[in-house]
């Protein structure tokens, strides 16, 4: 399955400190984005969400929400 996180895990191996995300006064790089988005498949793995579970994003336009609509399907999960 492709997802959004194969092209974000190649820029972060290419590309790591490059800036990938502004979100008012947080700014993160793609290494940050990746590791951020691997963090959250781990927290949620840890709190028994398995692949085929639904999970449901509330969250304002910003590096958070990205970071679940990246993390999610990339894990599987969702």
């Amino acid at each position: 399955m492709h997802t959004f996180a194969e092209p974000i895990k190649y820029a972060a191996q290419m590309a790591a400190s490059k800036t990938a995300v502004i979100d008012g006064a947080t700014s993160l790089s793609y290494a940050e984005l990746y590791r951020r988005c691997r963090l959250l498949v781990g927290s949620l793995s840890a709190l028994g969400v398995k692949k085929g579970d639904r999970v449901a994003i509330l969250a304002n336009n910003g590096h958070r929400y990205i970071e679940s609509y990246v993390a999610v399907p990339a894990g599987g999960l969702g």
